[in-house]
C-alpha cells in the first residue's frame, strides 16, 4: 500500500517568488534557435537582429539585405548542415520558399 505525504501548505508570511523567464529582445528568436539546435549562436543571433530596424526574427528574416536567412548564416558564420537545418524549419513555418526542385529532383542551391 502507498502512502502519499500532503503538499506542503504556504503561509501567508512565507514568501514565494516566481522567476520569470527572461524576456526576448528578438520575439521568436530562442524557438527558432531551438528548433534548430542552434542555440550556441544566440548571444551573435540576437546581435544581428538587433543591428536591423526588427525586434522579431520574422521580421528580420523576411527583410532584404543585409537582413534574410542567407545574410543570418553569414553573420553567424553557420556551416553547412547548420545552413540546412535552419533552411528547413524556415521553409516549414513559410518564412522561406521550399527550394526549388532540379530535373533530377534534388533541391538546387542546397
Amino acid at each position: 500500500r502507498r502512502s502519499f505525504r500532503a503538499m506542503p501548505r504556504l503561509r501567508e508570511d512565507d514568501e514565494y517568488e516566481a522567476t520569470p523567464e527572461p524576456a526576448e529582445a528578438v520575439a521568436g528568436l530562442r524557438a527558432l534557435l531551438e528548433a534548430t539546435r542552434l542555440e550556441k549562436y544566440s548571444e551573435a543571433a540576437e546581435i544581428w537582429c538587433l543591428s536591423l530596424p526588427a525586434f522579431e526574427i520574422a521580421r528580420a528574416l523576411l527583410m532584404p539585405p543585409p537582413g534574410g536567412p542567407e545574410a543570418l548564416s553569414e553573420a553567424l558564420g553557420l556551416k553547412v548542415m547548420e545552413r540546412r537545418r535552419l533552411h528547413k524549419v524556415l521553409v516549414k513555418v513559410g518564412l522561406v520558399p521550399p527550394p526549388a526542385v532540379g530535373v533530377l529532383g534534388a533541391a538546387d542551391g542546397l
